[in-house]
């Protein structure tokens, strides 16, 4: 019995049958199933929440410092003629 690879024909992968299940098996077995993966994407959330409020405090800290020297030689005037 022979066993034929996997062939790409118009951009489409066949495989035999054995080809196949030996794919299916292969990516199965690299697959974890275990509870630690929710931690882990517990622990990716709460890192990238994290990171998305410190850009989202720098934000509003630029977009304040570029107000103020806006305003800057407004307020001079005010207190000049004040």
């Amino acid at each position: 019995m022979s066993v034929s690879c996997c062939t790409v024909t118009n951009g489409f992968t066949s495989c035999s049958d054995v080809a196949f299940w030996i794919c299916c098996v292969i990516t199965l077995s690299s697959l974890s199933f275990s509870d630690d993966d929710d931690d882990d994407d517990e622990d990716d959330t709460e890192a990238l929440m994290a990171e998305l409020e410190r850009i989202k405090k720098e934000r509003a800290e630029e977009k304040l410092r570029q107000v103020t020297w806006q305003l800057a030689p407004l307020i001079f005037l005010l207190i000049k003629a004040w």
